[in-house]
């Protein structure tokens, strides 16, 4: 990531995610995680759903991974497994042929950071939303929030009724947004690994 679009991410956060960075290269691995929930309510996501304009989103499928310019090669091959599992689902923005924002749902495994080495399967009344991005030069146009309530509305119909999302904590614009979009907190979930060594602490909020 550009050190602009880094700042641009994290503010005055990317401070403490730089010294994390310089960390891991001794092999100190430090984040806090906080893990939000939604109670799905139809009234609140219809009502936020019909303001936007959806007519740009499709979702997309394992042919469509070659179009994806602004992720790596390492992250593609995680979607082209995705698709192949049938347990996960991918929408994008498309203007003028052009991949712009992309995000997923997993409807079975509630997936940490890899770092965590740690999988666990969903509820069947749940689902996760994890790895939204956006090509860099259209951000600011509130893809995110719109995306978010999309997702929302898309496992509303699927009839399920909690919704799990897991936010760095430095990331402050991507937590307004679940906020914004009828999340709260749950538990915070810290993970600290030296060399070979691992700790996971959760605690509810």
């Amino acid at each position: 990531m550009k050190i602009k679009g880094f700042i641009d991410q994290y503010g005055w956060s990317a401070v403490p995610r730089l010294f994390k960075a310089v960390l891991r290269k001794f092999g100190i691995i430090i984040e806090t995680f906080f893990l939000l929930k939604y109670k799905l309510n139809e009234l609140d996501i219809t009502h936020k759903f019909n303001k936007y304009n959806y007519s740009d989103v499709r979702e997309l499928t394992e042919k469509d991974i070659s179009k994806i310019k602004f992720v790596s090669s390492e992250k593609l091959e995680i979607y082209k497994n995705r698709f192949h599992s049938g347990d996960y689902s991918c929408y994008a923005i498309i203007k003028n042929k052009e991949i712009q924002y992309l995000t997923w749902i997993s409807w079975k495994d509630m997936n940490y950071p890899t770092i965590f080495e740690r999988k666990e399967d969903l509820n069947p009344d749940e689902a996760l939303l994890e790895d939204s991005f956006c090509s860099p030069q259209h951000r600011g146009r509130g893809y995110h929030s719109m995306m978010n309530i999309f997702r929302l509305k898309k496992i509303l119909d699927q009839q399920k009724s909690e919704v799990l999302v897991l936010v760095l904590k430095e990331n402050k614009p991507a937590l307004k947004v679940q906020l914004k979009s009828g999340f709260y907190f749950d538990s915070r979930i810290k993970f600290i690994k030296i060399g070979k060594w691992i700790k996971i602490f959760q605690q509810k909020i």
